[in-house]
C-alpha cells in the first residue's frame, strides 16, 4: 500500500502518493464521479482555465488521469 500525504497545493484537496503523483480512483465510475465534481466546482474550473495559476499543471494532470480511468469502463 502506498503511503499518502495531503497535497501541498493550497486549497486543492488533492491527495498525493509518495512520488508526488495524485492518487486516482480505481474504477471508471469513481473517476466519472470525481470528474463531475471537479467540473461543477467553480474554483477548480477557474484554475483549469488559467494557465498562469500555480495549481494549473497539477489540476490538468489530475483531470487527464481521471479521464483515462473513466474511459476504461462502460458508462453507467
Amino acid at each position: 500500500m502506498t503511503d499518502i500525504a495531503k497535497s501541498e497545493f493550497q486549497g486543492s484537496g488533492l491527495i498525493l502518493a509518495n512520488d508526488g503523483s495524485p492518487m486516482l480512483p480505481g474504477t471508471p465510475a469513481e473517476a466519472r464521479a470525481r470528474l463531475a465534481a471537479l467540473q461543477s466546482d467553480a474554483a477548480v474550473v477557474d484554475v483549469l482555465l488559467n494557465p498562469m495559476h500555480p495549481q494549473h499543471a497539477a489540476r490538468m494532470a489530475e483531470r487527464k488521469g481521471l479521464e483515462i480511468i473513466a474511459a476504461r469502463g462502460p458508462k453507467s
